[in-house]
């Protein structure tokens, strides 16, 4: 041994056996609180900090994340009620490369634009347009979907087929099917915003055929007529006001001067 060390040792003793009881205690406890404190350090330091891999996923493509990330044997956490997955912060960026180019997760359901990647030579005008339709409900179904009551979404385009006679009473319609999330409700002006989304993304089609609906059954807006009362948003509803506001008080002033007061 040290003799040093030893030294050292016996000085320690002899402090120890001059000590009261009390104050052995309190050292003893000292010591103990001292010894937790740099273990809890030490844990601290060597703890992992986790970032947001993705969040609001489905359940589906939770699932699909975590498997993934089991199989690459990178640890994780689940957060957010199971809708968000975190990982190690130095490997976020990696493994959002590597889950994109195995196409997880599915960013909304069905596939948009990136159907056209790939060449398509000698297909017919049909397949093309049809192709073009998934792709465009695709791509509005994610869109909808970044919404922060939403979970999910899809659409449903129906254009009018080309011909040569136009039939006037024929038109797009569209409508959307949305999966809300827990506890949440859609605001007037959301549903406002998804119909005017769907109907300015496809040609000569009016936010007023395009029909929203919930996972509940609830028909969040209907089809109707330009010049009904329901087909008005809040906004057009507050411009007639005001003009035939506006129209009756003109009126009056009108017979006033040729009729009289009342």
């Amino acid at each position: 041994m040290n003799p040093n060390a030893a030294k050292i040792g016996r000085q320690l003793q002899d402090i120890w056996k001059q000590l009261g009881a009390n104050q052995r205690v309190s050292v003893v406890i000292a010591t103990g609180v001292l010894a937790a404190a740099i273990i809890a350090v030490a844990w601290w330091s060597s703890r992992a900090d986790y970032g947001l891999l993705y969040g609001k996923l489905s359940d589906g493509e939770a699932a699909k994340v975590i498997a993934a990330l089991d199989d690459a044997k990178v640890p994780y956490k689940i957060g957010s009620g199971g809708s968000s997955v975190l990982v190690p912060t130095e490997k976020v960026h990696l493994m959002r490369m590597q889950l994109a180019g195995k196409g997880i997760p599915r960013n909304g359901d069905g596939v948009g634009f990136e159907i056209f990647d790939k060449p398509n030579f000698g297909i017919s005008d049909f397949v093309q347009r049809a192709n073009y339709i998934r792709a465009l409900q695709g791509e509005l179904a994610r869109t909808i979907a970044q919404i922060d009551e939403v979970e999910s979404a899809r659409v449903m385009v129906v254009l009018p087929e080309n011909r040569l006679l136009i039939d006037k009473d024929k038109h797009p319609t569209a409508s959307v099917f949305i999966r809300l999330r827990t506890n949440s409700q859609l605001a007037p002006q959301a549903i406002n915003s998804i119909r005017f989304l769907v109907a300015n993304s496809v040609e000569g089609l009016k936010p007023n055929f395009v029909s929203v609906v919930d996972n509940q059954g609830n028909v969040l807006s209907e089809n109707v007529e330009n010049d009904s009362l329901v087909g008005l948003s809040a906004t057009q509803l507050d411009a007639r006001r005001n003009l035939e506001q506006y129209l009756a008080k003109k009126t009056e002033g009108m017979l006033d001067k040729v009729l009289g007061p009342d």
